[in-house]
């Protein structure tokens, strides 16, 4: 009997076994789209100076890997005419310039200061889920807290660079005004 019943269960096992695995992928996918949906709509609810193009859309560039499998691209393709988004995946620093927006994944933590620096002066909105990136230079932060997505703005880099940020989206972010560290 109890051969039986560990049969049964290992058979169990091997056949729930692929479920958690898709399981497993579906939540990667899960967070792949919601970051990708907050970086759609931290962009769509700025405001950059009027020396921007704003007839051309948005251009968000991703600076090396970054964690939105194919989330942002589909996005892209669907954002509509007046809210049109372009995204540029860029290997190096210097092909950052000339965007509206920039992503930094966690990957890229360790050239950080030289990225911020190199995109200083201009009206570049920053995210990033490098752990204190708002503190750090950056302007958006997106933060895991309790299982759930959240992000900080600081508002000191983002006016510092003439950016404006929706009274709605500061609404639902932690908004804080620190110096870089």
């Amino acid at each position: 009997m109890n051969h039986l019943r560990l049969c049964i269960h290992l058979l169990l096992y091997l056949l729930l076994l692929p479920g958690l695995s898709l399981a497993g992928e579906h939540m990667v996918a899960k967070k792949e789209s919601l970051i990708a949906a907050y970086v759609y709509n931290f962009i769509q609810y700025s405001d950059w100076p009027t020396s921007k193009n704003d007839n051309a859309g948005k251009l968000l560039s991703i600076l090396g890997t970054h964690p939105f499998g194919t989330s942002l691209d589909a996005i892209a393709e669907k954002s509509p005419a007046s809210h049109r988004l372009s995204v540029r995946y860029c290997a190096d620093i210097p092909c950052l310039q000339g965007s509206d927006a920039v992503f930094i994944p966690r990957a890229e933590a360790s050239s950080l200061p030289q990225t911020l620096q190199a995109l200083q002066g201009e009206p570049i909105l920053t995210i990033s889920d490098i752990p204190d990136f708002a503190t750090s230079g950056g302007m958006i932060e997106l933060v895991y807290k309790n299982k759930k997505l959240r992000f900080r703005i600081n508002l000191l880099h983002v006016k510092r660079e003439k950016i404006l940020i929706s009274s709605q989206l500061l609404h639902f972010s932690e908004v804080i005004e620190e110096e870089v560290r």
